[in-house]
């Protein structure tokens, strides 16, 4: 009997609410928040400070060139950077053009060959497998602003290097150009982190194929 009393009691109170309902006016309230937000962007600018092109010219067996690629991240977003070199190899039994870096030794900077630079990768399973390329992977994202070390520092021609033809207005070069090639792919959304104990650059490389691969 208590239930029903209290049932009815409250059928009760909301049916006089709704008696008065139509009397009144309703405080209400509306708000709306606009998020604004910019599209970032990937945007990297590479330059070789101490390369001298007139140096490059009637080269020698054995000659070293300052050649110093360096990629910097003008965008607003953080990058992963990968460079492409090519023709090292051009001068098949002759020899290769081979890549150096320095390093401190007993208080002396030497030079030491096959180098690269803190934080660059060669790709040995990608180079050379169908053109004369190699290619190389910066294993730290670039934050805006940030430049990544030197790929290398010099070259140096093989010295087995034998006579060339001499460059004429008909054909002006009697040897291929190393060409350089910057990609910057965006950090956010890699599933991938560096490991220097196992130096597996395989997340890295699937990361720029995905991400070129839509572009």
């Amino acid at each position: 009997m208590k239930k029903q009393i209290l049932t009815l009691g409250l059928v009760a109170v909301l049916s006089a609410a709704a008696a008065i309902s139509g009397t009144l006016a309703y405080f209400t309230d509306k708000e709306v928040k606009t998020n604004k937000f910019t599209v970032g962007n990937v945007d990297i600018d590479l330059k070789e400070e101490h390369w001298d092109p007139d140096k490059a010219t009637h080269v020698y067996p054995g000659q070293v060139l300052e050649k110093d690629p360096v990629v910097t991240n003008i965008g607003s977003n953080d990058c992963y950077v990968r460079v492409e070199v090519t023709n090292l190899k051009q001068f098949g039994t002759e020899g290769d053009i081979v890549y150096i870096s320095t390093e401190k030794k007993d208080g002396k900077t030497v030079d030491v060959e096959g180098k690269l630079g803190a934080n660059w990768v060669f790709d040995a399973d990608a180079s050379y497998k169908k053109e004369d390329s190699a290619y190389f992977y910066y294993t730290k994202p670039l934050k805006p602003n940030e430049k990544t070390t030197a790929l290398f520092e010099k070259i140096k021609l093989p010295t087995g290097l034998t006579n060339r033809p001499t460059p004429s207005d008909a054909q002006p070069n009697n040897a291929e150009s190393i060409v350089i090639t910057a990609w910057a792919a965006q950090a956010e959304g890699i599933d991938w982190t560096w490991d220097a104990t196992s130096q597996n650059i395989s997340g890295l490389k699937a990361w720029f194929e995905a991400c070129f691969k839509k572009n």
